[in-house]
């Protein structure tokens, strides 16, 4: 059974394709960070009012494939707003995942300018 485990690491159903049924699906690297950004850039589909709360509810999932993950999920558990919480996950990631900051930098700083920019919170 799957369960949770394909909510913090969605890419498990191509992992059971590849190594369960022998479908030639190339590997993936995953940039967590990135994977992270992704996610609060599709929020945005959602109603102001939802938003952080699925985002709390993501991250966490998410955090497990950290090993002090738990230190983002409580950061992003005590955020305000959606800017907030976003703030507290990058500072997570340049302290704990420098390699992938360094892969997903100009990702990061996107989804910073649309958040900041937008106004997110007042919607």
């Amino acid at each position: 059974m799957i369960g949770r485990g394909a909510a913090y690491t969605p890419w498990i159903f191509a992992d059971i394709a590849r190594e369960v049924y022998g479908i030639d699906i190339p590997k993936v690297e995953i940039c967590l960070p990135a994977v992270y950004a992704d996610f609060v850039v599709a929020l945005l589909r959602f109603v102001q009012e939802r938003r952080l709360g699925r985002m709390k509810e993501f991250t966490h999932y998410f955090a497990k494939n950290y090993f002090f993950g738990h230190t983002l999920a409580c950061a992003v558990q005590g955020a305000g707003s959606v800017e907030q919480a976003w703030q507290r996950a990058c500072a997570f990631f340049q302290r704990s995942d420098e390699q992938g900051v360094a892969e997903a930098e100009q990702r990061l700083a996107e989804v910073t300018a649309l958040l900041m920019g937008r106004g997110i919170q007042q919607e």
